[in-house]
């Protein structure tokens, strides 16, 4: 370069944390910054809350994407499970029971892993409203109803068998 010409300007830019007497730890955003004359300009900021402000935001768009996984999850895995404890409670396979002790067993150990899996969905349902975007849902189911409704669904098929 020749003597007397202005050089460019040049910077540095980096983050320092460090601890403080009182024994927090801050965050430092400095700029050094290299002037056409020489000399030399550091400018310095405490983010350190900023900083807090966006780990917290970070670990709150996680834990949004954790619980909408585990919604999605409980989803997919109750849909697998009500039609295991349909196909496990249908009338044709109640009827059969009677005729058939070991059958009745394994059902019935199908229905007690169903039911606890329905209960590790509804755990999962649970987690996945910490997001605040809906509210559980309670209601009344009269079984009677639904018994009756599946025995005339079913009907066909238990008059003529599989």
């Amino acid at each position: 370069m020749m003597q007397g010409a202005p050089r460019p300007a040049k910077y540095d830019r980096g983050y320092l944390r460090s601890g403080v007497r009182d024994g927090t730890e801050k965050t430092v955003s400095f700029i050094l910054l290299s002037l056409s004359s020489g000399e030399d300009m550091v400018t310095c900021e405490d983010i350190t809350e900023r900083r807090r402000a966006e780990d917290l935001a970070i670990r709150t768009e996680r834990l949004k994407a954790i619980g909408d996984l585990a919604g999605g999850v409980a989803h997919n895995f109750n849909n697998l499970l009500q039609m295991v404890m349909g196909a496990s409670t249908s009338p044709w396979l109640i009827w059969k029971w009677e005729t058939c002790p070991d059958s009745k067993k394994t059902l019935e150990e199908l229905l007690k892993s169903s039911r606890l899996g329905a209960e590790t969905v509804r755990r999962l349902q649970s987690f996945a409203q910490v997001r605040g975007e809906s509210k559980p849902l309670k209601a009344s189911v009269d079984l009677s109803e639904t018994v009756k409704q599946a025995a005339e669904n079913n009907e066909a098929f238990l008059e003529n068998g599989p």
